[in-house]
């Protein structure tokens, strides 16, 4: 659920047709979309653009009410989509391991990285235009679930990161340093991107001192589904869930510990569910949430003893 500065957020509902824009102070819809769906949803850095990710293709929904398109129509099946933050660049993933880059104005294909043996389903650019592709593992190679760094000018790996257990939220902090990622296996860490110190693990222990993988899970464990940065970096959000429940928690980062978090019973949380938003106060503790029933709420991550308002 992108939002623009917190002042509006975009709301969709996987699987369900209808898409929804919120005026988020006053608590009312502006304006809606019946026939419009998708899997994953993007917002253009303006907030004037929509991008929802269907099987075949990528629908280009105008928030101003203009007729909406589909741009980009493909053959095979789709499973991940990133806008780029500068909004000029987006990138899709599909079922077959081929990761495409496409130039947004024109659409017109500038890069096709070379396929990867599994499913590709997870995507993220960082702040200067690196894509950040995550997938199931290669098992031709005996390879098991990676985070790889690309170089969408020439397509280049960077870097790769090996997992235990697939990647399921990922997120690029603001300052453009890390990125935290989290697992179906509820472990929850973050990667340095110039790859200068090893990960920093926030939910679960390295099987060894030496090595970039996470551990084994735990029978209390639930997969991360969204990760949301507070502006400053600061502050990150968790969602988890399985089987119908949800949970968020929050991480200081500079204390590199875990400070809250509620049950969500009966509403699993999903990436495109939550997003940053505006802070009058500076604090970075706001965050847009979708709500079972099609709406928007506002939270925020309150302190002891500190007035919620």
């Amino acid at each position: 659920m992108p939002g623009t500065g917190g002042r509006q957020a975009v709301l969709m509902r996987r699987g369900v047709p209808g898409l929804t824009l919120w005026d988020v102070e006053q608590g009312a819809p502006l304006r809606r979309w019946e026939e419009v769906a998708g899997a994953r949803l993007s917002l253009s850095p303006d907030g004037a653009l929509a991008y929802l990710l269907a099987s075949n293709g990528v629908v280009r929904v105008p928030l101003d009410g203009a007729p909406w398109s589909v741009p980009l129509l493909t053959t095979g099946g789709l499973r991940a989509m990133a806008l780029a933050p500068d909004g000029r660049t987006l990138a899709t993933g599909d079922s077959l391991g081929v990761v495409r880059v496409f130039e947004v104005d024109a659409w017109v294909e500038r890069l096709a990285l070379a396929p990867l043996t599994t499913p590709v389903h997870l995507l993220a650019f960082t702040r200067d235009g690196r894509l950040l592709v995550g997938n199931y593992g290669q098992l031709e190679e005996n390879r098991g679930p990676m985070v790889r760094l690309v170089d969408t000018t020439t397509g280049a790996p960077l870097r790769e990161w090996p997992l235990v257990g697939s990647a399921t939220a990922i997120s690029p902090a603001p300052d453009g340093r890390v990125v935290a990622v989290g697992t179906g296996l509820g472990r929850l860490f973050l990667l340095d991107l110039e790859g200068e110190r090893p990960p920093r693990v926030l939910r679960g222990e390295r099987r060894r001192e030496d090595q970039a993988s996470i551990a084994e899970p735990r029978a209390s464990d639930q997969e991360l589904n969204g990760l949301v940065f507070s502006p400053d970096g600061r502050w990150l959000t968790a969602a988890s869930g399985l089987n119908g429940m949800g949970e968020l928690t929050l991480w200081d980062l500079e204390a590199g510990r875990e400070v809250g978090g509620r049950a969500l019973v009966g509403r699993p949380v999903e990436a495109h569910d939550l997003d940053a938003a505006d802070d009058p106060r500076g604090l970075g503790r706001r965050l847009l949430l979708a709500a079972g029933a099609g709406e928007v709420e506002l939270w925020l991550w309150a302190e002891e003893g500190e007035d919620p308002r």
